[in-house]
This record gives C-alpha cells, sequence and structure tokens, in this order.
C-alpha cells in the first residue's frame, strides 16, 4: 500500500453495518460510524484499546485509553500525518510506569503526564508544563455522571531568583500533594 494514498475511506471494509472490520497494517481493526464523517477504527492493542479517527484536514488522531476501572481511564493522543503510522504506532505504544509511595503512576511516552487511579472513579493527574512546573488535578467520580475536580498550583507572586517561585518542580512533591489533596482541602473546609 502506498502510504500517502491510505486514508480510511480508502480501505476495504467487510462485515454487516454493525461489525465492520478492515485490515490495516496486517492487523483487523473495527469499524465504527463508518458511513459518518466521525468514522474511527479500533483495536485492543498492547498499551490499552486504540482508536484512530481523521481530521478535516485528513491527519490522523490516535487515542490510547487504559481503563484503571470502570470510572477510572488514562487517555493519550497523539497527532499523525500518515494512517500507517497512526496504526504502527497504535500497535507500539507503552505506557510508562512510577512507582511512588505504593501508588503506579502511569506516564503518558508523548506527553509530559502522569495518570494514577487511587481507587474507583478516583484519579490523579500530573502535568509538567513547559516551564517545569508541575500542574495537579484530582478527580472523584462518586458515580456515573457526577464528578469533583480539585486543581492545585502552588506559587508565590514574589519568587526566586531562579524564577520559579515555589512551584512544585519535582514528580515526588507533585504526586504526594495529589495524593493528598482531599484530606487537605477537608482540613481547610473545617477551619
Amino acid at each position: 500500500m502506498d502510504t500517502k494514498t491510505v486514508q480510511l475511506t480508502s480501505l476495504p471494509v467487510v462485515g454487516e453495518s454493525y461489525s465492520q472490520t478492515t485490515e490495516l497494517d496486517g492487523k483487523t481493526w473495527q469499524c465504527f460510524l463508518w458511513h459518518t464523517s466521525s468514522r474511527q477504527l479500533r483495536r485492543d492493542v498492547p498499551g490499552g484499546s486504540a482508536s484512530i479517527s481523521e481530521s478535516h484536514d485528513q491527519r490522523y488522531f490516535l487515542e490510547i485509553d487504559l481503563s484503571a476501572d470502570e470510572r477510572v481511564t488514562f487517555t493519550s493522543r497523539k497527532q499523525f500525518d500518515d494512517l500507517l503510522e497512526a496504526a504502527s504506532a497504535a500497535e507500539t505504544f507503552t505506557w510508562k510506569t512510577v512507582e511512588h509511595a505504593g501508588r503506579t503512576w502511569f506516564k503518558d511516552p508523548n506527553r509530559e503526564i502522569w495518570h494514577c487511579a487511587f481507587g474507583p472513579g478516583d484519579q490523579g493527574e500530573l502535568i509538567k508544563a513547559d516551564d517545569g512546573r508541575f500542574l495537579m488535578k484530582r478527580s472523584i467520580t462518586p458515580r456515573y455522571g457526577e464528578t469533583y475536580e480539585i486543581s492545585v498550583q502552588r506559587y508565590n507572586s514574589i519568587g526566586t531568583p531562579d524564577g520559579t517561585g515555589l512551584a512544585v518542580t519535582s514528580f515526588a512533591e507533585a504526586a504526594a500533594i495529589v495524593s493528598t489533596a482531599p484530606a487537605y482541602l477537608s482540613e481547610l473546609v473545617t477551619r
């Protein structure tokens, strides 16, 4: 196959309308919403559940979802110019893991983002900004359709000689803060 001419619409599809499949780079992919502009390919891969969709400018978005439990899913996204490159990247995608304080954090290999499941419907996210600061978030979903988010940043308007202020710049400190954020918030509320 000429990789520059392979598009979602040019793939040969087999099966009934709700159970269509296609072959891409030697692998079978399921076709979803195939007769709409929202068409996408889906397949389970070693790193989770992959989906590939096409943008209006004929670029391809690859999403890899890793389900930690029924209400916690970590997602990695990357854009490609070539459909076969997106399919190949799906097959070789691997979450990097970091152990910290008895918890496993999953790092997105495409971006500076770490995810952790603290329990059913309870997840933390750390995002390292370009300037080295960590942005921290804890999302708690006690039931479907209801989510509470705690976003944390630490800064000092006076700053420090290195320009970081009191920003959190280490993974260990950011992980500790997001791990204890609900308890810390409940302490503030009771004061």
